[in-house]
């Protein structure tokens, strides 16, 4: 089994087999009524790898100060991991300590998500998430992004490593609200199929299937 078509091709080029792909559930969040005209909410997870963040922080640094955002990163790390920033960029920046609920609760009130790894720790799984709660990802160009963000059909992308071309995606999903919604609303179809009961059917074929083969 392999929860991603990205991770079952990486596995089939070492260890060649039949994989089936089942894509992941996600519990459905209820997002809380926000009023227009506020900042455009990005959240950062700090679940790959260490240079992803500091990515992130460069971008934002490169960011027209003009736009109106703040930045919420859950990392156990703290601040003293990132990338300094100066006294205006610091106050729309802060830091949450990860927890029971904590990832839910960020994406529950988000508008866009980073995810910046550079391909040795990506996290597939947390944009699928991201895009499940109705959250825009913009992550960086790998394989196992472009294929749970549509290859931009759900998100946006930018190329790895590149602070400057993540900041200007940024400027775009944070300056253009039509776009963000036009990108959520196109996850639709992704969100219906995050069921918990459709992976337990789809488990269950499997084990049906080798029940069959040892009958």
């Amino acid at each position: 089994l392999a929860s991603f078509a990205a991770t079952r091709d990486l596995m089939c080029r070492f260890f060649p087999g039949d994989y089936r792909v089942v894509l992941p559930g996600a519990d459905p969040l209820e997002r809380p009524a926000v009023s227009d005209g506020g900042p455009v909410r990005i959240a950062f997870v700090d679940e790959e790898e260490r240079a992803a963040l500091r990515l992130f922080m460069r971008a934002l640094r490169r960011l027209d100060p003009k736009l109106e955002w703040e930045a919420t990163v859950l990392s156990a790390r703290g601040p003293s991991a990132s990338t300094p920033l100066r006294e205006e960029l610091r106050r729309r920046v802060r830091f949450a300590e990860p927890g029971r609920g904590a990832e839910a609760e960020l994406l529950a009130c988000a508008d866009v998500l980073v995810a910046a790894s550079e391909g040795a720790i990506p996290a597939p799984g947390l944009v699928l998430r991201a895009i499940g709660a109705g959250v825009v990802p913009v992550a960086s160009r790998l394989t196992a992004y472009e294929e749970v963000t549509g290859d931009e059909e759900r998100g946006l992308l930018f190329e790895v490593r590149d602070a400057d071309t993540l900041a200007a995606a940024l400027g775009r999903v944070v300056g253009d609200r039509a776009l963000r919604t036009a990108l959520a609303d196109a996850g639709a179809s992704v969100r219906a199929d995050l069921t918990w009961g459709r992976v337990a059917g789809e488990l269950e074929d499997v084990y049906a299937g080798l029940i069959a083969l040892t009958g």
